[in-house]
């Protein structure tokens, strides 16, 4: 038998029967539960939100200030053939250029040839990538990722990129930089374009398509005009 005198337990609604109280669901318990777990949900996707745009705004900051370095690749080589030549020209002269003096004491000790500054080069940049590996071994711990069948590919392709950075210092020296820096920089990009997407399964999305056709019709006019302006010199 049930009493329906009205009572409550735990502040929930609840009727009386065979003198004990006994809990009844009500529409508002079950509304304020849900808007609990709605509320518990927001407060998750908004917290996911934030983390995806921290992440976003780390890699932007370090994808540009590899541009940044990448740009700055040939600067104190090229400064250095610069005073080389000048000397040659001008025993006397002095020059400051990019922050790099030319001093007629230098003479002898620079050179006009690209070659001799590849070792020094691929030193430093030799120095970086162990410091840089080193940070992210130990930032990451038991969580870094460096599984074995990767290694050797990447001395393949550390090989070849030393072929091409040795080019590059040729083709610095017989093209100016003005011209050589973007020629070479683009078209190996779009190599990769291409590859990725024929035998990597890359842009698959409608998006991805076009931001890559995009940036593809602003480098190729521009690898054109460069080659047409070496041209007609």
């Amino acid at each position: 038998e049930v009493d329906l005198e009205a009572c409550c337990v735990d502040g929930a609604p609840a009727v009386v029967k065979d003198g004990n109280a006994v809990e009844v669901a009500s529409d508002t318990t079950a509304a304020s539960t849900k808007a609990g777990e709605s509320a518990q949900g927001s407060d998750a996707s908004s917290a996911a939100a934030t983390a995806s745009r921290a992440r976003w705004a780390s890699g932007f900051a370090m994808a540009l200030l590899a541009g940044l370095l990448f740009g700055w690749t040939f600067d104190m080589p090229i400064l250095l053939m610069q005073c080389a030549k000048a000397l040659k020209e001008d025993p006397k002269s002095s020059t400051e250029d990019g922050g790099v003096g030319c001093h007629p004491s230098m003479r002898g000790h620079v050179s006009e040839n690209p070659f001799n500054y590849v070792f020094s080069h691929f030193c430093g940049i030799a120095l970086t990538a162990v410091v840089v590996l080193a940070t992210y071994i130990v930032v990451r711990r038991e969580r870094a990722y460096m599984p074995r069948e990767i290694v050797m590919p990447s001395v393949l392709s550390g090989v070849m990129w030393g072929v091409a950075q040795a080019a590059w210092f040729e083709a610095n020296n017989l093209l100016s930089v003005s011209i050589a820096f973007p020629v070479i920089s683009t078209l190996p990009g779009m190599v990769a374009l291409f590859v990725g997407f024929m035998f990597f399964g890359e842009f698959r999305s409608k998006r991805s398509r076009v931001f890559a056709l995009v940036g593809l019709g602003l480098r190729v006019p521009g690898v054109i005009l460069i080659a047409l302006s070496n041209g007609s010199q």
